[in-house]
């Protein structure tokens, strides 16, 4: 990355994507400057409502997630896998439409949300497995297949798997695992976004401190949420029991 990047808000989004310790301040248009140091803030904030309250507020956290996935998924596929020559305003549609639709259907459709957040969470799962161990990530017989960095068999394959897996459990035990699922992705959005804010106040870290970071706060989350359930139930509980008058 060298000299000032454009003024293109998707082409920042996806520089923080792909490498947001190489987006240094000198390299953002000053337009564009605050954006890019509030944002890891807000994230953060809307993380920490989805690990502490998620099941809850369930369609608005379902539809920030889905929003989000849909818009920087796009994003990210039309600029690291497609190489399309698009416009900065094409790529803002393309991405808008691309979030609003995510989020429409994941708030409209809870079971079929529980799905890909189950899914999300059994991919991420993978992910953590085999970032904490690389030399599992490795071609099992001669010329085998890569996609994005990954070898399709194990990584994709393995994500593909338990991502269906645990989908499909959410699916069938929705009211249960929203809990489970929107603390495990609270976590990971303050892991993620807590490591922006590091790195953009150039505050040196090692890789061990985000896995630590996501796995308390998912266990934080998981109580938090637990101790609401627990109090809606007792109110529950104790409404039912008192004497009428």
């Amino acid at each position: 990355m060298s000299g000032v990047i454009d003024a293109c808000p998707t082409d920042l989004i996806y520089d923080l994507l792909s490498d947001s310790a190489m987006l240094t301040p000198e390299l953002i248009p000053d337009e564009l400057q605050l954006l890019v140091t509030l944002s890891p803030y807000l994230l953060l904030a809307v993380s920490l409502v989805a690990l502490l309250v998620g099941h809850v507020l369930i369609k608005p956290v379902c539809a920030v997630a889905g929003f989000g996935a849909g818009g920087l998924g796009a994003i990210y596929i039309l600029n690291a896998q497609m190489h399309l020559e698009l416009s900065c305003e094409a790529q803002a549609i393309i991405a808008v439409v691309a979030g609003s639709g995510f989020a429409i259907l994941t708030t409209c459709l809870i079971r079929f949300a529980c799905f890909l957040i189950g899914a999300a969470t059994g991919g991420g799962f993978v992910y953590l497995i085999f970032s904490l161990f690389p030399q599992l990530d490795r071609a099992l017989w001669e010329n085998a297949p890569f996609f994005a960095g990954h070898s399709v068999v194990p990584f994709w394959a393995s994500t593909a798997v338990v991502g269906l897996i645990s989908g499909v459990a959410c699916k069938l035990e929705h009211r249960r695992v929203i809990m489970v699922g929107t603390a495990a992705l609270g976590a990971w959005g303050v892991a993620i976004f807590a490591r922006m804010i590091l790195e953009q106040q150039r505050v040196a870290h090692a890789t061990w401190v985000f896995y630590v970071a996501f796995s308390v706060a998912f266990l934080v989350g998981i109580a938090s949420q637990w101790c609401i359930v627990r109090r809606r139930r007792r109110k529950a509980l104790g409404r039912r029991t008192s004497p009428t008058t």
